[in-house]
């Protein structure tokens, strides 16, 4: 008997690496997550490869954005402006919603590295997605 993806119980979890993103690349969007049938985005959380110092200008925006049918709805963002600083190596939830977020399948979700003014370096990062399928 074959195990189809909505027998697994519990919640699942699914890693990616996002490159670094240079102070001087125009805003641009990755691809972190498809989910493969109907579920519950439960949490996405961030690792970064080296300490992320905010400044009061010239900054940068990591933004998680959920796309259903080629839609995209911004869901969580993390502005790196003056004192708003992430440790090397510390994971952070960047969305963790007290009730789970429903996805169909197929749905997509993606971390948007937005540029303000003239940017600011972001380190690779470790992206981590929690979520369970129901039917």
């Amino acid at each position: 008997m074959a195990v189809r993806f909505y027998d697994l119980i519990g919640v699942l979890s699914a890693g990616v690496g996002v490159e670094l993103h240079a102070a001087a690349t125009a805003t641009e969007e990755r691809v972190i997550f498809k989910i493969p049938v109907t579920g519950r985005l439960r949490k996405v959380s961030l690792t970064a490869g080296a300490a992320i110092t905010g400044v009061n200008t010239n900054s940068s925006n990591v933004n998680l954005k959920h796309y259903t049918g080629g839609v995209g709805t911004e869901l969580a963002n993390k502005d790196y402006t003056l004192a708003v600083n992430t440790a090397k190596a510390t994971p952070f939830d960047l969305y963790a919603p007290a009730t789970p977020r429903n996805m169909a399948a197929g749905d997509v979700l993606s971390l948007e590295l937005e540029k303000v003014g003239t940017g600011l370096d972001l380190p690779q990062l470790h992206v981590q997605v929690e979520y369970d399928f129901h039917r």
